[in-house]
């Protein structure tokens, strides 16, 4: 495998696309149909240009927390998945640091072309404590129980807030004066968003969980004390199937009250939710019941990037709904 290779690798750029992805998909499938449905003709006031520069800040920031996790992961990582061991046998130790820092000043420089085009420089908050929260990680708060998923779960519910957080005060401004149910219209933006931070906040808690079931091994010898160390792994396993019943329970009743199956347009994205996130999580929780293995673990988290895609691919039929409705 080449050094390049290898690098692209580290970064673990699957992830990083669904990161790209997710904010995309947000901000053309949800808030794009919301803006129409206002029918005042508003349209975004962040250019392609600046959001695809915002979205650059998150995927930076993301690789580099990818190869400082891996760095300080090694010992445990040669133990858990030594066929994708990394740092140390394919790339040295001090390329990989030296990509990590220059990563983070991308991130922040990116990020300070966006504050400065919008005048919201609040925004240089994002990149500065989310690199320095990913510097600790991986050392110190992925070794603790619980902390460690806690942080890599508010990690990714940023991500639609951040889709957000510049454009939404930017239509505000243009816009407010001449609309009569403004404040309505605008919480209404930030609703969908947090919709979808709460379930990427709660669905990474359980993932993480699930991974370190799976890394159990490594994690001990490690000196780590995740929760299955701490608490044992059945408890771990109840602990899992109590978080996907939450999540099923919340999307389903969210669902139901915001496409009324009485109403024809709101059957399809009903009938989606189904499909792509309601049937995956219940496999996922009947996948609880019969977890005992590191094998077991392994598809259990399988499952939970589906539930992940699965939600990522909803956003199309809720923009089509809320497209129709208008």
């Amino acid at each position: 495998m080449s050094g390049i290779t290898s690098l692209i690798r580290l970064s673990r750029p699957g992830n990083l696309l669904i990161m790209g992805l997710t904010m995309y998909a947000l901000r053309h499938l949800i808030m794009e149909p919301l803006l129409r449905q206002s029918g005042l003709g508003i349209d975004f006031r962040l250019s392609e240009g600046l959001f695809f520069i915002s979205c650059l800040v998150m995927i930076c920031l993301g690789a580099a927390g990818n190869i400082i996790n891996d760095y300080f992961d090694r010992k445990v990582d040669a133990v858990n998945k030594p066929e994708k061991l990394i740092v140390g046998r394919l790339v040295k130790r001090r390329v990989a640091m030296i990509l990590h820092q220059a990563l983070n000043i991308m991130a922040v420089l990116l990020a300070v072309v966006v504050c400065w085009q919008t005048d919201r420089w609040s925004g240089m908050l994002f990149p500065v404590i989310i690199a320095t929260i990913l510097w600790w990680y991986s050392p110190v708060l992925k070794k603790t129980a619980f902390y460690g998923n806690l942080v890599v779960g508010l990690m990714v519910a940023v991500l639609p807030v951040w889709t957000g957080y510049f454009e939404i005060p930017l239509l505000r401004e243009a816009y407010a004066d001449m609309m009569s149910h403004a404040g309505h219209f605008f919480l209404l933006l930030w609703s969908w968003l947090a919709g979808y931070a709460l379930f990427a906040f709660l669905l990474t808690l359980a993932r993480e969980a699930a991974k370190d079931l799976e890394d159990l091994e490594g994690d001990r010898l490690g000196g780590y004390r995740t929760l299955p160390i701490v608490w044992g792994e059945p408890r771990t396993i109840r602990y899992i199937r109590n978080l996907l019943a939450v999540i099923l329970l919340l999307v389903a009743a969210g669902s139901t009250v915001i496409f009324n199956p009485l109403d024809p347009a709101g059957r399809y994205p009903l009938l989606a939710s189904m499909l792509l996130i309601w049937i995956p999580l219940l496999v996922c929780i009947r996948k609880c019941s019969r977890a005992a293995d590191k094998r077991a673990y392994a598809s259990l988290s399988r499952w939970l990037k589906v539930v992940m895609a699965g939600g990522i691919a909803f956003t199309w039929f809720a923009g089509e709904w809320i497209t129709a409705v208008q």
